[in-house]
């Protein structure tokens, strides 16, 4: 069931009297954090693993943090018990996106592979660097940085758990290719 959610934030902290949550986002922007809760609901990974529902009832962007406030939570001591939660919205409310574009999510964990078929490990993070992202690839102590550009990247296929790659002249160690 875990699969079926995304971590989008963390509980940091009880605030003021009435069950005020302070909450670090693990989205990039303000913005990407208000599109996941625009349903008004998130859950949170209760005892034994079960997720629970909540009402998000009011959200307050500040600085890098935000404040939320749900339903049924009303004291400073309702709120400190949620304090080290993760908050988290079902993958399938997440808006689509364009042909080609993927969430970091769904390209961590990739196999990795040239296209001559040399596998080169899994995606295990990916940096953002302002003009484009890349890909880290990692394999039995080998680490290859991957640039998330249309030259190197070739194929992506989300289905079958892989990324096909051409390298770039000197990605590679010459007898890598």
């Amino acid at each position: 069931m875990k699969e079926d959610f995304l971590a989008i934030g963390k509980i940091v902290n009880a605030q003021g009297i009435k069950g005020k949550l302070k909450v670090i986002s693990y989205g990039s922007s303000t913005e990407s954090f208000l599109s996941h809760l625009s349903r008004k609901e998130i859950y949170l990974n209760g005892e034994g693993g079960d997720f629970i529902r909540y009402k998000l009832t009011a959200f307050q962007p500040h600085k890098n943090i935000f404040f939320i406030t749900l339903g049924n939570i009303c004291s400073r001591d309702d709120a400190g018990k949620l304090v080290g939660c993760n908050i988290y919205i079902p993958k399938k409310n997440l808006p689509g996106l364009p042909s080609g574009e993927y969430y970091w999510f769904e390209i961590i964990g990739l196999n990795v592979f040239t296209r001559q078929g040399k596998y080169l490990g899994k995606i295990k993070e990916i940096l953002s660097t302002g003009s484009n992202d890349v890909y880290v690839a990692r394999n039995e102590g080998a680490e290859h940085l991957i640039p998330a550009i249309p030259d190197v990247v070739t194929k992506i296929d989300v289905d079958k758990n892989m990324m096909v790659i051409q390298p770039l002249e000197g990605l590679l160690e010459d007898n890598e290719n």
